[in-house]
């Protein structure tokens, strides 16, 4: 099975294979950015349905925030983490923890003392919830029920209660947002840290 969705199975060598899942990436301290593409090798990227007679997958999507449109721009955002997934539809994800965007890592006692995450979605369907997900596990759950969301929540658990060890011998925490739409539409961000 998935870790994100019980009833989503893997096929072959990734079935029941969490360790190696982007969560088990995560919790062993990996500094990675959420995407979402298909394996497309028609010449139709993000549509693999093209030419197969059954069995077609629509591919993900993937997000970036740039300054600019262009190539250097895009891939500055790549390297910096600053995108983020999706199903295949045109889901507008904004993730901020303590004014840093998705992708940053934060030191110093201040982030660990004070740790305010603002949301805002915008979905291309009803949206059902919005998860804040801490370490793994949902921490704060949003309600949806229309196509856009903006939301403000401060984690005022103890960092060193909530904390994973580093592989480094530092404690860290991470966070995401996990958007769910009622149709089944899904979206990813990518974490921020603070250790």
């Amino acid at each position: 099975g998935s870790s994100e969705r019980p009833d989503c199975l893997r096929m072959g060598y990734w079935s029941d294979n969490r360790a190696n899942s982007v969560q088990e990436a995560l919790a062993k301290g990996y500094r990675i950015g959420i995407i979402a593409s298909s394996d497309c090798h028609d010449g139709h990227a993000g549509n693999s349905e093209w030419l197969r007679v059954r069995r077609g997958y629509r591919g993900g999507l993937v997000a970036v925030y740039a300054p600019e449109l262009t190539r250097e721009a895009i891939f500055d955002g790549l390297w910096d983490r600053c995108c983020y997934g999706t199903t295949g539809t045109r889901i507008i994800l904004s993730f901020h923890l303590n004014d840093a965007p998705m992708g940053r890592e934060l030191t110093g006692e201040e982030h660990r003392r004070h740790r305010i995450l603002r949301v805002e979605v915008d979905g291309t369907g009803v949206i059902d919830d919005v998860c804040i997900i801490r370490n793994g596990l949902c921490a704060h759950r949003h309600v949806g029920g229309a196509m856009h969301a903006a939301f403000e929540w401060t984690d005022e658990a103890v960092f060193e209660d909530v904390a994973l060890p580093g592989y480094d011998g530092r404690p860290f925490v991470y966070y995401y947002v996990r958007l769910l739409q009622e149709d089944g539409e899904l979206a990813w961000s990518s974490p921020v840290w603070i250790s």
